[in-house]
């Protein structure tokens, strides 16, 4: 593949038409650059572009531009084209053949399309078959014939260097290709982790290839310090659930391993057995259930929970009584009983000090319940996020931000169903709380709970730098961001706006922005917006995130310096103006993090950010161009 060709263009008349005092009057624009020339030089030897220009149909704009839709340049390989469009010799060689033939079929070229096609016929072979693809799939060409070779002789081409040089596409491409063969789990999980290792995060996506259940736990351990939770598959968490979820066997529980000296451990196992006894009713697990559920051994649980397990203890001594089948241990029931007897001691107890030192959630939570004889007391949202008042009916004491304190949770959980209690109007709220939980068989009369949306803060503390932990964090810490947020936004970059909530170190690597190859850096296009499908949002603050840098090259001016942030109550209501900023410096920085205030006084469903000018000069391509690397909101969630 290393014969050069010499190739000039005819005839002589391009070399005269290049002299000529006429404007450039037609754009080629591949990979994001412009290229100008002359229109009569362009048709006079592509008979697509004479057709194009021969169309009374068209637009001028159509007639007088050509973009190679998903044809990239990272050699400038379209240079050479150039000089050969102005009579100028050029040099076609084995690393700008595939692209020259390329761009000689898309135009219709029929000189230049002689001088490259025999590439097109060359035998793939093991020596050849990576260099091929790579030159190929870095220009964005894809070549299926090489992909089906690699994919079919991967295992014998692990050993060539070029192997670790392809683009993310070529990967992928192979991967998927029905053909491919790999050794095991366990060398493929290797090849991709040297992938990232030393040539970065952007190939992490390629672990949705990898099969998790047949990795060694060694493996397995290594991918979640590597992972980020939405680049997985979900063949990662069936694999984990598989691996430290036990299998429900049905034999009676002993506590034959209780220390009466060692109270918390007991309560903890305790705990253990109810989940045990409540997975018999239960086929299936959510392993996100499982491991929300996973507490520190020498964590107390609370007061609610042990009520539960007294409950589920002794319904499963009763099941076990009325012709359970099982066989029982009759050593072993005892030693339950007594177990049972020392839980309750304990509980006593605890009950005693909580009548006599009320806890932080009583204290925190003093009106939580304002009548038992109706219904309890409707949540209302937090209006300021910095508040410590303490009739914030969701605390921001030691909670973090998108959870629920416990107190709360459990609150939350008795909301779902009415429950019997013989409760006074002067009981403490924990007490009350307790008394919800337990069931009457005598007549109690069922005092109705209030199934109000409860609506969950997220604040921003400007004191602690605490930026990227509000609402869109909190989704993606759940995996389900896209099922409670739609995005839109101007431009062509659609598949790019993912990146804005990639909140970890390479956050600066990726961005997305508003250019469009139809407008190029347009005001119009410059705006991007996100709905809650799911929920209502009360703005408070507002995160974002920009870099001076585009694909590693440095474009000062590109950052936001003046935009106004809209919001809407639902699709299609007229935007409000909730907040602005003018000639703003603060995301000015070569990697810049600002976070803005909202005048947001009420839940809106919408939000559209609109840029009104960025820092560049008027003369810039990306003048007008709306860039950003992440995006955050502060507030309160309110279910919708």
């Amino acid at each position: 593949m290393s014969t050069s060709y010499s190739f000039s263009t005819q005839p002589p008349s391009l070399q005269r038409l290049k002299l000529s005092a006429l404007p450039n009057d037609f754009t080629f624009i591949v990979d994001g650059n412009e290229y100008k020339c002359r229109s009569d030089q362009i048709s006079l030897i592509s008979k697509k572009i004479f057709t194009r220009m021969s169309n009374p149909s068209l637009e001028p704009r159509e007639k007088y531009e050509y973009i190679f839709k998903g044809l990239k340049d990272p050699r400038k390989h379209f240079e050479i084209f150039m000089k050969a469009l102005n009579g100028e010799s050029i040099e076609i060689n084995e690393y700008n053949c595939f692209f020259m033939n390329y761009l000689t079929k898309e135009l219709e070229i029929k000189q230049l399309l002689d001088m490259t096609k025999k590439y097109e016929k060359i035998q793939l072979s093991e020596k050849n078959a990576l260099s091929i693809l790579l030159l190929n799939s870095e220009n964005g060409i894809i070549r299926k014939d090489a992909i089906s070779f690699v994919a079919d002789k991967w295992n014998s081409l692990l050993d060539k260097k070029i192997i670790f040089q392809l683009p993310y596409e070529a990967y992928e491409a192979v991967f998927r290709d029905i053909k491919f063969k790999k050794n095991s789990a366990n060398s493929h999980f290797k090849f991709i982790s040297d992938l990232v290792n030393n040539r970065g995060s952007e190939f992490q996506k390629l672990y949705k290839f990898v099969k998790f259940n047949d990795l060694q736990t060694k493996d397995l351990c290594t991918a979640i310090d590597a992972l980020s939770i939405d680049s997985i598959s979900d063949d990662f968490f069936n694999s984990l659930e598989q691996r430290f979820c036990r299998r429900i066997t049905g034999d009676p529980i002993g506590f034959d391993n209780f220390d009466d000296d060692e109270e918390e451990d007991e309560e903890e196992d305790l705990s253990q057995f109810a989940m045990r006894q409540f997975n018999k009713r239960k086929a299936t697990i959510d392993i996100s259930d499982i491991l929300s559920q996973i507490k520190p051994v020498n964590q107390t649980i609370s007061k609610s929970q042990q009520s539960s397990n007294k409950q589920t203890i002794s319904q499963t001594k009763e099941n076990q009584g009325k012709g359970n089948n099982t066989p029982v241990d009759i050593e072993k029931m005892k030693t339950s009983a007594k177990s049972t007897k020392k839980s309750k001691k304990k509980k006593s107890k605890s009950v005693k000090n909580s009548e006599q030192k009320p806890s932080l959630s009583d204290i925190s939570n003093p009106n939580t319940i304002k009548n038992t004889k109706t219904e309890s007391k409707k949540l209302q949202p937090i209006s300021n996020p910095n508040s410590n008042s303490n009739q914030n009916p969701i605390p921001n004491t030691n909670t973090k931000p998108g959870k629920l304190p416990k107190t709360q949770q459990s609150t939350q959980q008795l909301s779902n169903k009415p429950s019997k209690s013989t409760s006074q109007p002067n009981n403490t709220p924990s007490q009350l709380q307790n008394q919800h939980q337990k069931t009457s068989n005598k007549g109690a009369q069922q005092i109705p709970v209030s199934n109000a949306p409860t609506p969950i803060n997220f604040p921003y503390h400007h004191e602690y730098n605490e930026e990227f932990c509000g609402v869109f964090n909190y989704f993606v810490s759940k995996r389900s961001l896209l099922k409670n947020i739609e995005i839109e936004c101007g431009g062509d970059k659609q598949n790019m706006v993912h990146h804005l909530f990639e909140y970890d170190k390479t956050m600066f690597q990726f961005h997305w922005d508003s250019f469009s190859h139809t407008d190029g850096a347009s005001l119009k296009n410059a705006w991007y917006s996100i709905f809650f499908l799911n929920h209502a949002f009360k703005l408070t603050h507002y995160t974002l995130a920009s870099s001076q840098f585009v694909k590693g090259k440095v474009c000062p001016g590109i950052q936001p310096r003046s935009w106004k942030l809209e919001a809407c109550v639902e699709r299609g209501a007229p935007w409000e103006t909730i907040a602005s900023e003018v000639k703003s410096e603060l995301l000015q920085a070569s990697t810049a993090v600002a976070t803005f205030p909202a005048l947001s006084s009420k839940f809106y469903k919408g939000f559209r950010l609109q840029l009104i000018e960025n820092a560049s000069k008027k003369s810039c391509v990306y003048y007008n161009q709306l860039k950003l690397n992440g995006i955050e909101f502060y507030g309160v969630l309110m279910p919708a």
